[in-house]
């Protein structure tokens, strides 16, 4: 397609009719569905992506193929395959651009037959330029100009104005919803391109009575604003037209002005700035762009492949229709153990690093039959290298990991306690990293027990578990105490152990054998109920009768004494009615005591 075809009207009939499907295709409102990186930039947005380019001649005819836009699957297309000539005017025929239709598999290619575009209420020079898919409407570039084979109508020297159409798609009906509102008659306003989010529309317009320039208008509450014009920077003083912007907010058209072109109508992409305009055009290469005419360019949604028309070498410089296939690494991070996709992994590949989108995926643009190394990371998540060669799809499986921070520390003082630390699993790699505080990595849906020993403190059990907790650090703490409990009970005003106070004892016993550097001081205690003297008394029989049935099972007396403490010592103070029976209780109790030799034994 000729860029001089754009400076003026033309009288000719054909390069008018020509002029008029330029004016009538648009760049295609399609999302580019790949992960971005950690600098929120497409992958696919570089003036390097190794395109590869393929003429579909499977559906090119021998005249004039433009390409269109992607519904469901249905590659719509303009064609002058079977051009009306209105015979009447033998110096001056009619030509029009008519839609076709064919199915595309999952890699882009046609199947099937090609057909008329079956739509009702799509006319014979209608395009269909843009598709939303979040709203379902459909945007049309629909010329003034009368269908020749219902007015017989003869065109010279007629300025044809292009103006945007909003439909929608019922069944196999489309529906006017409404026309564009700064729809003008004095000057084009074409190529509709709908974002992603169905609220900013992008166009070309001539309305400045020079070139062809894009504009936006924005809509909210259903009302369209006036339109904007793009900077300088993009409206050069040529003519730019075909918009379209991705969802990550870039901006690819079709420009005969701009320099470093390659000549005639180049693809070119500008990213967003600070200032949320537009930073200076890049021009894509590596095939995109020719000497020839290149435009029309677009992605399928979630997918390696898209179109483009140019008419570069054969087919007597008529228009053909190209398939552009981005070779990619499409890749999803998981769990491990969960399988759930993992968002924001960070995946490292040869030095760029992308970002796994909701889903886990990641997509990078890579050059044919190289060797790819993968790196994958997420906080709490064990890093993964994986190797994979192009083009492929990989799965990167990352492990949980959960730490522990285990705190001892004195049960009465709250200081810090460093303790000899045992567990039942030999994989711990436990290290005291500070004073009474102690590090390791756990496994996934485990359970540890732990003990702790100190000569001055009795043995404390802590028992640990990662099941059903979410990865990261698991606090915990671990109380020493160098006394204990025993709940030993006597009948009244007795010292003589009972057959439950015998199983008590029993265990203390156990546990002496098992610790046999230790000694231990048995101190009895009353309620506050009685006198002072009787108090004292029976807590000192009880005591010796209790370290006595120690000695008879073999303990050796030199490592147990006993001591009285009657009620001097209570765990809880009280006076007359506010001392319950609870209160008593807890107050009647038999205590061991770790003995050193800061006691002086």
């Amino acid at each position: 397609m000729s860029s001089l075809i754009l400076q003026s009207y033309l009288k000719t009939e054909k390069k008018a009719i020509k002029r008029i499907a330029l004016k009538l295709l648009s760049c295609f409102s399609v999302l580019l569905f790949f992960s971005f990186g950690v600098n929120a930039q497409n992958p696919i947005i570089s003036d390097t992506v190794p395109f590869i380019v393929e003429r579909l001649d499977k559906i090119n005819s021998q005249r004039s193929d433009m390409a269109g836009v992607l519904i469901d699957d249905v590659l719509y297309f303009s064609s002058l395959r079977n051009a009306s000539q209105n015979k009447k005017d033998k110096k001056q025929g009619s030509i029009f651009y008519e839609l076709y239709k064919v199915n595309v598999d999952e890699n882009g290619n046609p199947i099937g037959d090609i057909s008329k575009n079956g739509l009702k209420g799509i006319f014979g020079h209608d395009v269909i330029n843009s598709y939303c898919q979040k709203t379902g409407e459909i945007f049309v570039s629909r010329s003034n100009m009368d269908d020749p084979e219902v007015k017989r109508t003869v065109f010279k020297k007629k300025e044809i104005r292009i103006r945007i159409v909003i439909l929608k798609k019922l069944g196999d009906n489309i529906v006017v919803v409404k026309e564009f509102p700064y729809n003008n008659s004095l000057y084009n306003v074409a190529h509709p391109a709908i974002s992603s989010s169905g609220d900013t529309l992008y166009f070309s317009s001539d309305k400045n009575g020079k070139n062809m320039d894009l504009y936006y208008s924005v809509r909210k509450d259903g009302a369209w604003g006036v339109p904007v014009r793009l900077d300088d920077n993009i409206n050069n003083h040529g003519n730019e037209l075909f918009p379209y912007v991705d969802k990550y907010g870039t901006l690819y058209f079709t420009s005969d002005g701009h320099k470093g072109g390659k000549g005639g109508l180049d693809i070119w992409f500008a990213t967003r700035n600070a200032s949320n305009g537009f930073n200076s055009p890049v021009l894509f290469k590596n095939g995109l762009n020719s000497t020839a005419d290149d435009f029309s360019f677009f992605m399928k949604e979630d997918a390696d492949f898209g179109y483009f028309s140019s008419n570069r070498g054969g087919n007597n410089e008529n228009d053909c229709i190209y398939k552009v296939k981005i070779p990619y690494i499409k890749g999803r991070v998981i769990d491990y153990y969960s399988r759930m996709s993992i968002q924001d992994a960070l995946v490292d590949v040869e030095g760029i690093t992308f970002k796994t989108t909701q889903d886990g995926t990641f997509v990078f643009m890579i050059s044919e039959g190289n060797d790819y190394k993968l790196t994958a990371t997420k906080e709490l998540y064990d890093t993964t290298m994986v190797k994979v060669s192009s083009p492929s799809e990989v799965l990167i499986e990352l492990k949980g990991r959960y730490f522990l921070h285990l705190t001892v520390i004195d049960e009465k003082t709250g200081k810090a306690v460093n303790v000899d630390l045992q567990y039942n699993d030999d994989r711990l790699k436990i290290e005291q990293t500070g004073a009474g505080f102690y590090e390791c990595e756990l496994g996934y849906n485990k359970s540890y027990d732990l003990t702790a020993r100190h000569t001055k403190y009795f043995i404390a059990n802590k028992t640990i578990s990662t099941q059903g907790k979410p990865y990261g650090i698991i606090n915990d703490t671990i109380f020493m105490s160098n006394t204990l409990s025993l709940n030993i009970l006597y009948d009244y005003n007795s010292a003589v152990i009972r057959p439950d106070a015998a199983a008590e004892l029993d265990g203390l016993v156990k546990y002496l054998e098992g610790s046999p550097d230790l000694k231990i001081e048995l101190g009895a205690h009353t309620d506050t109920r009685g006198t002072d003297e009787y108090n004292l008394n029976l807590s000192e029989r009880r005591a010796k009768s209790a370290i006595e049935y120690i000695i008879s099972k073999g303990i050796s007396e030199d490592r147990v004494s006993s001591k009285g403490y009657g009620k001097s010592m209570p765990v809880i103070h009280c006076e007359g009615s506010t001392c319950t029976e609870e209160i008593h209780q807890k107050n009647r109790r038999t205590e061991i005591r770790i003995i050193t030799d800061e006691d002086g034994e």
